[in-house]
Order: structure tokens, then sequence, then C-alpha cells
């Protein structure tokens, strides 16, 4: 078991213990239960993860399941750093749903278990799941925008293998976006409209405690 093995070490030095452990891990077939609160390392190290909260186990599966099928808002957001929206659904059909947003938009997501029609609704979207894109003229047709959002761009960050893009919907929610950086600093002025959108796929809708009646 390794209690926090990393957190008073330099990069360099964590980047060698753990192709340490990893080659003991096949050399051997050493098992290991990592606790860390940092999600690099249980990235790097884990083959499956639980996510916990208050002592909760809330999930425990790979990599890929987590983040494509969170069980609920917590883990979406702790491990999937998902964006959430709230919305009223519209309808369910089969696993998805139609949401409308407070701003009057409607969009479509995942629908979590126990979703049914005209509850409120959690959205989860992982911010690198968010497609952006700038309109190079305004105001932007209505058929042009069909299924996207209208926002405004309130800063952008190089962060060397992405832009760190943050959203200001119209309503007055923000959206977090990663997105390669293909965009040049000019074209990152923050006030900039955007629209954004997302795959059904990429997107879940957990059911609120409160009923919308």
């Amino acid at each position: 078991m390794l209690d926090r093995p990393f957190t008073t070490l330099q990069p360099a030095s964590i980047s060698r213990l753990v192709a340490l452990i990893e080659k003991l891990q096949r050399a051997i077939g050493l098992s290991t239960l990592l606790l860390t609160a940092n999600r690099a390392e249980a990235l790097l190290l884990g083959d499956r993860i639980g996510i916990l909260e208050n002592g909760q186990l809330l999930q425990c599966d790979t990599v890929p399941t987590l983040l494509d099928r969170p069980v609920c808002e917590q883990v979406a957001v702790a491990f999937g750093e998902a964006n959430a929206l709230t919305g009223k659904v519209l309808y369910c059909d089969d696993d998805t749903a139609e949401l409308r947003l407070p701003s009057g938009e409607t969009v479509e997501a995942m629908a979590a278990a126990g979703l049914e029609d005209n509850d409120l609704a959690r959205i989860c979207i992982p911010p690198d799941r968010l497609s952006v894109l700038f309109p190079r003229s305004l105001p932007v047709a209505a058929e042009d925008s069909e299924g996207m959002l209208l926002c405004a761009l309130v800063s952008a960050r190089h962060l060397g293998t992405s832009i760190h893009m943050r959203f200001r919907m119209q309503d007055g929610a923000e959206l977090i976006a990663h997105r390669p950086p293909v965009h040049l600093p000019k074209d990152l002025q923050p006030g900039r409209p955007a629209l954004l959108a997302w795959q059904t796929a990429s997107a879940t809708a957990f059911p609120m405690d409160e009923k919308s009646g």
C-alpha cells in the first residue's frame, strides 16, 4: 500500500518513482493500492480507480468508464473535472434526454439512471469534450446555432499541450473548455462571442433530489 508517496517529491523524482513501481508491477506481478488526492497520480498508476467522498466509495472502475459513464455528479466533477449545468428534462427517450437550460437553449445528454420527464437535472460535460466555434459575424442565424450555446470568452490560458478557455453563458453560468493549441493569442481576446456544443454521448444528465413538478 502506498499512502501519498509523492507528496514531498519534485517532478523528476516522481517520474523515476512511477517508472520503478511500474517495473516492479510487471516483473513480479506486484499489486499496489495507491492512496492519493492527486488525479494525475491516480491516472499514472491506476488500472482501476476508486473515488471516495466523506469515506464513501462512489465508484470504482477503469479510467474510460469513470470518464464516459460516471455514476453520479460527484464522480463526473471530481474525476472528470466536468462542467455542471442545471436544466429541466423535456423528455427522456431510452438512454438519452433533451433538456432546457435557464438561458432557454435546449441540449441533449445521456440520461443517468432514475432520470424522468420534467425532472430538474445536473448536466455534466468534461472540458475536453466541448467543441468551440468562433463565428465570423453576428448575429448568428438560428439555423446555424441550433444545438449550440452562445457564450462570451472570459479568458484563455495556454497550458502547453492545450488551451484552457473560460466562457460565460447568457445567464451568467460559466463553462471551461480545453482545446488544442491551434488558436493564435490575438484570436482569443476576452469578450469574443463563441458557440459551444458537445456530442450527446459526451454529457450525462443526473437527476436532482428536488423535482420541478
